[in-house]
């Protein structure tokens, strides 16, 4: 499943690689792409984690 996430408080480089980071390493996503100021794009297997994780 592919979906874009609202984060809030994002800032700087530091930030999005700190949320890329948690969200690569979270079992059953595939990828992430998170952007400035406040978005995240993602793949996930929907058998090994939900949105609401």
């Amino acid at each position: 499943m592919k979906t874009t996430l609202q984060i809030e408080g994002m800032s700087c480089g530091h930030c999005v690689n700190a949320v890329t980071t948690i969200l690569k390493e979270t079992e059953g996503v595939e990828s992430a792409i998170v952007s400035l100021p406040d978005s995240a794009f993602i793949e996930f297997d929907e058998s090994k984690v939900s949105v609401d994780d």
